[in-house]
């Protein structure tokens, strides 16, 4: 940190992170939580009811856990897991739940560690529970084998939902949440990317009702990839942030997407984030050539800080 006296005040500049992470909107700012060695690569993340982060390493199938305190443990391996979400609060309970694609399954992770079979599913891409019940309260699951999406029960009893968006030589769907506050209807919405002009009908960010019908949610991202739900509306205006394109062989952005499909580039390409239970985002980013992996947190950048100066006094006064 460092200050330049003008006259009576000083106005502090905070360093910017040392993060190869775009910034768009310059309202935020970027700080280190967590870092470790010996993960290989890094890839989808959750938090669990306590704000304790999970993170997924692909190649070598461990489950990270952070707790709160930024420190970092194995907590469990899988055989190549894709996407993982919380069961808290929901008939599910409190265990993880992973696409384990290196075994074609869904598997509930105790909280000991623990790994068992829930269900089949081959080449599962995103997982997210309904956990305010209007679809059932299930587990819904993507693959990008036949292009559609199941729902499982908590026997692990597997139904398709829907067929979109059909098989296609694998684009999708690739990304799924569930809005819980009520900002978006407590509709699922899924991401999914297709990079043909004419499978662009099929190609961006989605809703999906109860009975399976489907309506594009943005006109602006034409290719989707992963998608996320800020719950809490502490940071991010209960909005969702999508990873995607807005031209078909374009950059990689993410999007803050309203309720009404504006979308607002906020950051450059980063594949793996999840929002905290402070309403914060998380993001987890590998470095292969000396094997770490950092979590750093997003927040709003803090408002300019004045520091007057009275005689021998220092105030300082927040604006």
């Amino acid at each position: 940190m460092r200050s330049t006296l003008l006259g009576m005040f000083c106005l502090l500049m905070i360093a910017a992170p040392a993060m190869a992470l775009e910034i768009f909107d310059t309202s935020y700012q970027v700080e280190v939580y967590a870092s470790y060695t010996n993960a290989a690569s890094s890839n989808n993340m959750c938090v669990d009811s306590d704000g304790n982060l999970y993170i997924l390493h692909y190649d070598n199938g461990n489950i990270m856990k952070v707790d709160t305190n930024g420190s970092s443990s194995l907590f469990a391996t899988a055989q190549h897991p894709y996407d993982i979400t919380w069961g808290g609060g929901t008939a599910f309970g409190n265990s993880l739940y992973i696409t384990n694609r290196g075994n074609s399954s869904i598997s509930k992770v105790n909280s000991n560690g623990q790994i068992a079979y829930l269900g089949h599913l081959t080449y599962g891409t995103f997982l997210t529970i309904d956990s305010v019940g209007n679809y059932g309260g299930e587990i819904f699951a993507g693959t990008s084998d036949l292009d559609k999406i199941y729902k499982y029960d908590t026997n692990g009893t597997r139904n398709t939902f829907t067929s979109w968006p059909e098989h296609t030589n694998g684009g999708g769907p690739y990304g799924g949440d569930f809005d819980t506050n009520g900002k978006f209807n407590n509709m699922l919405y899924v991401a999914s990317s297709f990079a043909y002009p004419n499978l662009a009908y099929k190609s961006g960010v989605f809703s999906i009702d109860t009975e399976g019908n489907v309506a594009r949610a943005s006109n602006s991202i034409v290719r989707a990839y992963d998608l996320d739900f800020d719950k809490t509306g502490k940071y991010f205006d209960g909005d969702m942030l999508v990873r995607g394109k807005d031209t078909l062989d374009g950059d990689n952005f993410i999007f803050k997407l309203d309720e009404f499909g504006n979308a607002t580039k906020l950051f450059g390409d980063m594949r793996n984030y999840c929002f905290g239970m402070d309403g914060a985002l998380y993001i987890n980013e590998y470095n292969f050539r000396d094997d770490i992996t950092t979590v750093y947190r997003v927040v709003p950048e803090p408002t300019t800080i004045a520091i007057i100066a009275l005689g021998g006094l220092m105030l300082r006064r927040r604006r």
